[in-house]
């Protein structure tokens, strides 16, 4: 009885963690740019199962200041600070 419970539990894990990949589609706003007068900005992120997500910006001065989730897990707002100085 233990071997057929083994592999049901093994699809049930792999369709659990199928079902939590997260997928981002679109940002808004698509870009934008350094020397502004506000240095801080909100993305809207468009996407599956964005609740609960992280953000960084690898190799870059840019800093995720917060991530604030809505109540649809599809979106999410991201506030970035861009710091003086930072190259194009």
């Amino acid at each position: 009885m233990k071997k057929n419970s083994i592999p049901l539990l093994l699809i049930f894990l792999t369709a659990i963690l199928y079902a939590q990949e997260i997928t981002v589609n679109k940002i808004e706003p698509p870009n934008w740019w350094t020397g502004m007068k506000l240095n801080k900005i909100q993305l809207l992120v468009y996407g599956k199962n964005l609740d609960g997500i992280s953000a960084r910006f690898n190799g870059e001065k840019i800093k995720v200041e917060r991530i604030d989730p809505t109540d649809n897990p599809n979106h999410a707002f991201i506030e970035i600070e861009i710091p003086e100085g930072v190259e194009p």
